[in-house]
């Protein structure tokens, strides 16, 4: 990531012997006060005490805090992406998940269309719970008091999948026309017959300005088990530290003109500079051959970093239809 410090505020906080901690202290302004000139001086305190927990409890009182001016957020980010960095996109927390839950995820996605089509931007959460497991309450928000989504109010459209044997995945998304801004989201979770899950993560760089540029199938074409190929892709934002996946998914077109019933999916945790697979061909994805009709194709990137126990991803995808003729 290429991280533009801000003047005399953070010059080098990593990889400098003999710096101390006045070296790079953040530069106080007049309008900042005490209170958060003290959060962000305890946060740069941790990172070198390699204090990871204390690092992003302090980055947080920074963010919350309603007198903190830019400057002073800025130089928080930065310096959270450079813990990340040393901890190779991995930062722990306080919030420990019950054993009720097997994993969490939360992702802002970018979607390119073509044709002329305004972008979309989708936001979800995903949370993986033993089998049967009834989820009374699941909400997110961004603080101090924006709701992103809440599966009791009906606030983005809610799935259950089952991928795993002995556990359900819950997936609530929504989507809108402009990217979710940086910041803390808190998380509120209600399983039947348990306490209340609550927790907060720091999100920060998850929206990518751009999508992968996808080379083919053409419009139509007549081949069963058509090639899908892209430019090898990593977003302008993508950082060192983080963990990469592409995902090829084909659906039927639904009466919307969108995305329909799965045909067809690929993913992989490893692309390194993949750029094309063949529908039907990869030992890793469902095995299909495209009967004659029309499809959705999407391609999408993902960057990921986790925020104690949610994984968090930045996602980049293409969609465009195609049809296979006889």
């Amino acid at each position: 990531m290429n991280l533009h410090f801000i003047g005399a505020v953070c010059m080098c906080i990593v990889g400098c012997g003999g710096e101390t901690r006045d070296n790079f202290a953040p530069t106080p302004t007049p309008t900042q006060t005490a209170a958060t000139r003290s959060a962000l001086d305890a946060a740069h305190d941790a990172y070198l005490a390699g204090d990871w927990i204390g690092l992003g409890e302090r980055i947080h009182d920074v963010l919350l805090d309603p007198n903190a001016v830019k400057l002073a957020k800025e130089n928080a980010y930065e310096l959270l992406d450079k813990a990340y960095e040393a901890q190779r996109g991995t930062l722990p927390s306080t919030f420990v998940l019950p054993k009720s839950i097997a994993g969490t995820q939360y992702w802002q996605t970018r979607c390119s269309f073509g044709n002329g089509r305004p972008l979309q931007y989708r936001f979800g959460f995903w949370m993986r719970v033993r089998a049967g497991a009834e989820v009374r309450e699941l909400k997110v928000w961004r603080m101090p008091g924006e709701t992103l989504l809440d599966k009791g109010t009906g606030l983005g459209k809610v799935q259950i999948k089952h991928v795993k044997d002995g556990f359900d995945d819950l997936v609530i998304e929504r989507s809108g026309n402009t990217p979710v801004a940086d910041g803390v989201v808190s998380l509120r979770a209600v399983i039947d017959g348990e306490p209340p899950v609550e927790g907060w993560f720091i999100t920060h760089g998850l929206n990518a300005t751009s999508s992968p540029e996808v080379l083919s199938p053409s419009a139509t074409v007549t081949d069963a088990n058509p090639v899908v190929s892209w430019s090898p892709f990593r977003s302008p934002e993508y950082a060192t530290f983080e963990g990469r996946t592409i995902n090829v998914w084909v659906g039927h077109m639904d009466t919307n003109g969108g995305d329909g019933a799965q045909v067809w999916n690929f993913w992989s945790g490893n692309p390194a500079d993949l750029g094309e697979v063949r529908v039907g061909a990869q030992p890793s994805a469902s095995i299909a051959t495209l009967t004659p009709g029309e499809y959705w194709l999407s391609v999408t990137g993902g960057e990921r970093r986790s925020f104690g126990p949610v994984e968090m991803l930045r996602l980049s995808q293409t969609g465009r239809s195609f049809t296979v003729l006889r």
